[in-house]
């Protein structure tokens, strides 16, 4: 069973509520309800777990219950959820308030509804093209963030310190793809096909995205240093994090006997996971949670 009250890469965005995934491929959910981020068609609190209704998705009763096309990946943000099928499309539920369902609306949904396609490349909905399906999903604060098979990364929901980096502020209610920004692409993040993206993780109010070459692209809320550029200037679109105290050249993961392999984007800060084990953490420090032995906040990695 795999259990998140934040994302896949286990952080701290939920507020209150938690999604299971077993290994049949049902949803289950459990604790505050409010803007129905159980997705059982309720706004009642739950103290045990509940299945999560089918909604849009096309099964018979509950979320994942077609064997043909089972869930297998949950994420938790604040207030709502999502969840990805195995055909690669994806379903969200609960607040909706700055369109991180990616339904085109701002109505809050107790039980699932398909995120649209938005600037993916397909018919109706994110994922739907069988050649390019959504393989990982992250919900963070405000925002919603999707990687592709073929490494671009795809954002929506709020957009107030740059988290979806398209270069604006506006928020959006269908995916848009990141821009490149620090990343040695042609237009958008992960569009070099030598080295997509191969990991997502939606903060608070930031993004940050792991490259195959092991190196890692940030965007949005900086006001802690989470962004790991040694600045605390929010960020538009994706500046490449500084090595810091990580034995490399000039950026976290460009030694290539030493690439990072993992990142969680926390509320203020964010942990890197080296290939020789080691942990690497930036931004906000104030109750220890760089694990550094201080209560400093760090603009750029301290291990």
């Amino acid at each position: 069973i795999f259990v998140t009250g934040g994302s896949s890469s286990l952080k701290s965005n939920a507020a209150l509520h938690s999604i299971f995934l077993d290994s049949t491929g049902a949803v289950y959910a459990s604790g505050v309800n409010s803007s129905g981020q159980l997705g059982d068609g309720t706004i009642t609190q739950r103290y045990v777990p509940v299945r999560v209704l089918k909604g849009a998705y096309p099964g018979t009763t509950y979320l994942g219950d077609n064997p043909a096309n089972p869930i297998i990946a949950v994420t938790a943000g604040y207030q709502f959820s999502l969840a990805l099928a195995a055909d690669g499309t994806v379903y969200s539920f609960g607040l909706n308030n700055t369109g991180q369902l990616g339904d085109g609306t701002t109505v809050n949904k107790s039980t699932p509804v398909k995120v649209l396609k938005g600037a993916y490349t397909g018919t109706t909905y994110i994922g739907d093209n069988a050649q390019n399906p959504i393989i990982s999903i992250s919900a963070g604060r405000f925002h919603s963030v999707l990687l592709a098979k073929d490494g671009r990364v795809y954002c929506f929901g709020g957009n107030a310190t740059g988290a979806l980096g398209d270069n604006t502020l506006t928020t959006r209610l269908t995916p848009v793809r990141i821009l490149e920004g620090q990343y040695p692409g042609t237009t958008f993040l992960g569009d070099q096909d030598s080295n997509p993206i191969i990991a997502i993780s939606a903060g608070y109010q930031h993004t940050v995205a792991l490259s195959a070459e092991g190196k890692v692209y940030a965007t949005g809320l900086n006001d802690n240093g989470q962004l790991g550029d040694s600045t605390i200037t929010n960020k538009l679109i994706p500046v490449q994090v500084l090595m810091g105290a990580y034995s490399g050249t000039k950026y976290l993961g460009d030694n290539s006997a030493n690439p990072i392999v993992s990142m969680s984007a926390g509320s203020f800060y964010t942990m890197f996971l080296t290939a020789s084990g080691a942990v690497y953490g930036v931004g906000r420090n104030i109750f220890g949670h760089l694990g550094d032995n201080t209560t400093t906040s760090r603009l750029i990695p301290v291990r």
